[in-house]
């Protein structure tokens, strides 16, 4: 069940503790002289599945 902000200012018996938990979603590695680009795209947290390498100078060509 949700809950909007306001039920929890107004209710007293509502918890005012939280958890907060963060990983990574994306992770990219880049060498912009080169075009170069290492993306994590593929698990979660993303440096665990890998990554997926794309040239920036190639890409334009593959598109057609």
């Amino acid at each position: 069940m949700k809950y909007s902000r306001k039920h929890f200012l107004n209710n007293k018996k509502a918890s005012r503790s939280y958890t907060l938990k963060a990983a990574n979603m994306w992770s990219l590695v880049a060498y912009p002289e080169t075009g170069d680009i290492w993306l994590a795209i593929n698990d979660f947290p993303a440096q665990y599945g890998g990554y997926e390498h794309f040239n920036m100078k190639d890409l334009p060509g593959r598109l057609r």
